[in-house]
């Protein structure tokens, strides 16, 4: 039976290679760059150094030929590799003896240590783990919950870090500041929908490479820290697998969200409602994409503030604006945008749902763009019935489109 279903024990393992970086062998013209003083004399360094700037790609390299025989050869789905770390799913029950280390270990890892046998890779027993709950990467997953958590003293000393970060008198350097965004990024396995603390952060190093020129932090970067700060230090801390991936045909909720120079409108087909709101005058082309953004938040307002949806609800939102699409889809975007993405991870938060948003070709929005347009006898000849309504977008935002 497959390892996902529900009614049997799962568990992760993980094998760690010995050595990793070392392994690798040099040019010769390269070692003689590595030559180290010892005692009087010089010894030269033939493999790949671990402070060595083309080390981790010469590895990363290695081992991506090494996992893609574990996948093609031997027939290991599911797999995923990090640096020297190899880990998978597997059934409790799916174990096999593997004579080097004398115990029973999952089947899939003995085959793993089997071909680093066969290939000279050398690994030692107290690096190949096996249980329900694991530490990845830092990361506690826990195969049976299918939920990832980051262990409280990480989670504390992060929350320190970014507090230090954001009260701090004196400048921090490039490198503190992509330091600190590489700590947050790992953070957003667990708390992915924290990644718009970091648009501002990133656009204001964006084009600096310096790494000991201090960069000075600005209002904008220390707002976003701190609304980061305040989630982390209330939110549970818990992300559960299953809820990733959904299609579709799950989704509790379903709108169609379009803007145009005339306006916004979404709406609901599943109640035959749709709301409509006017935008600024003397917009331009350039400046509708905020407002297909605002749209959708507005749509995601309106479910958390009128239908109270149940925990875990999939909420799938249609535009046919492919730049909305990515936003929200990947939480990353320029900073005048970045309010709107902030505003809807809080809704999401806040309601524990699901967001997912979809391109749509504009003819198929025919409805929504009859709303936006202020036609309101063509909407109710496409939908008889339909009741249209006023909606005042998200306080939040208004003015924001003028940056």
């Amino acid at each position: 039976m497959h390892w996902c279903d529900p009614n049997l024990p799962r568990t992760l393992f993980k094998s760690d290679i010995a050595e990793a970086y070392r392994l690798l062998p040099v040019h010769p013209y390269w070692q003689i760059k590595q030559a180290n003083h010892i005692n009087g004399s010089l010894h030269i360094d033939r493999n790949c150094a671990f402070s060595g700037r083309g080390s981790g790609c010469n590895w990363i390299t290695f081992m991506s030929l090494v996992s893609w025989i574990v996948k093609k050869k031997c027939n290991i789905e599911l797999l995923g590799t990090y640096a020297d770390d190899t880990f998978r799913p597997e059934l409790a029950t799916n174990v096999t003896y593997y004579e080097h280390y004398w115990k029973f270990m999952p089947t899939n890892q003995v085959k793993i240590l089997h071909l680093w046998d066969e290939i000279n890779l050398p690994h030692k027993e107290k690096k190949q783990v096996h249980g329900s709950v694991l530490t990845i990467i830092g990361i506690e997953v826990d195969m049976n919950a299918l939920t990832l958590s980051m262990p409280p003293d990480s989670l504390k000393d992060l929350i320190t870090a970014i507090t230090d970060f954001i009260t701090n008198c004196r400048r921090f350097s490039l490198k503190e500041w992509q330091h600190l965004a590489g700590w947050m990024n790992w953070s957003f396995n667990v708390f992915p929908l924290l990644q718009p603390a970091l648009n501002n952060f990133y656009a204001k190093i964006s084009g600096k490479n310096a790494p000991n020129r201090c960069v000075q932090i600005n209002n904008a970067v220390r707002a976003d820290l701190s609304w980061a700060v305040s989630h982390l230090e209330h939110d549970s801390g818990i992300h559960l697998i299953q809820q990733t991936c959904w299609d579709a045909s799950s989704a509790d909720f379903t709108f169609y969200c379009d803007a145009c120079l005339g306006g916004m409108g979404f709406w609901w087909p599943d109640k035959c409602v749709s709301f409509y709101s006017p935008v600024p005058d003397g917009l331009n082309e350039e400046q509708i994409f905020y407002f297909e953004a605002l749209c959708v938040l507005a749509a995601l307002h309106h479910i958390i503030d009128s239908q109270f949806p149940p925990p875990s609800s999939c909420i799938l939102i249609y535009t046919d604006n492919d730049n909305t699409v990515t936003i929200f889809n990947t939480m990353h975007c320029l900073p005048q945008y970045n309010s709107i993405l902030i505003s809807a991870a809080d809704v999401l938060m806040k309601g524990n749902l699901h967001l997912h948003v979809l391109h749509i070709p504009g003819e198929q929005t025919y409805i929504a763009d009859a709303i936006l347009r202020n036609n309101f006898n063509l909407a109710q000849q496409y939908v008889p019935g339909i009741a249209i309504s006023p909606f005042t977008p998200p306080q939040l935002m208004l003015g924001a489109a003028q940056k």
